[in-house]
């Protein structure tokens, strides 16, 4: 089953489930939040849907993050860690940063769309997501922390555009450190 929901602070996603006639969440493969997922709803997630969400659209997701809503547009540290059915996931380009951990172990995790909004992909964010195949990192990453794509076979990419990084040798590396010779 496809759904697209739209979430507020005061509407939480197994609320919209409900009362679309959803009862059992597991019946969802491909999820489109609009607006605002919350800590609880990406809790919820883990705990419901980890072995059945194929496919999840953060397009048109403004908010996804824990301590400062409507601050810093954050896919919070360990968000949907061990989704493990997750095929695909589109981040949209209101979100900024990408959490620690925050789709680490997502063993079925082939594909992933990051917005051209996400300056930031932190600490073993996509760690041990064994079936990525590609990611192109957008022209407007400026920092990809140690071990962000750590047992992670895919094939990194970096916007010819960006000032910042550059890919030598598989992995990810700042522009500034590279020797001139």
């Amino acid at each position: 089953m496809n759904l697209k929901v739209e979430l507020n602070a005061g509407y939480k996603l197994e609320e919209a489930l409900r009362d679309r006639g959803v009862e059992n969440p597991t019946m969802v493969s491909k999820l489109s939040v609009v607006d605002l997922l919350s800590y609880e709803d990406c809790d919820y997630i883990r705990t419901n849907m980890s072995e059945t969400l194929l496919e999840l659209d953060l397009s048109e997701t403004t908010t996804v993050e824990w301590h400062k809503p409507m601050q810093v547009v954050f896919i919070w540290d360990g968000a949907l860690r061990r989704c493990v059915a997750l095929q695909s996931v589109i981040i949209g380009d209101k979100i900024t940063e990408i959490g620690v951990s925050a789709f680490r172990e997502c063993t079925a995790l082939r594909t992933v769309f990051i917005g051209v909004s996400v300056e930031t992909i932190h600490e073993e964010a996509f760690n041990g997501c064994k079936a990525l195949e590609t990611v192109t990192i957008p022209a407007s990453v400026r920092s990809v922390k140690r071990g962000a794509f750590a047992d992670c076979p895919a094939v990194l990419s970096v916007h010819p555009d960006n000032p910042e990084l550059t890919i030598i040798k598989g992995k990810i590396k700042k522009k500034s450190f590279i020797k001139r010779g």
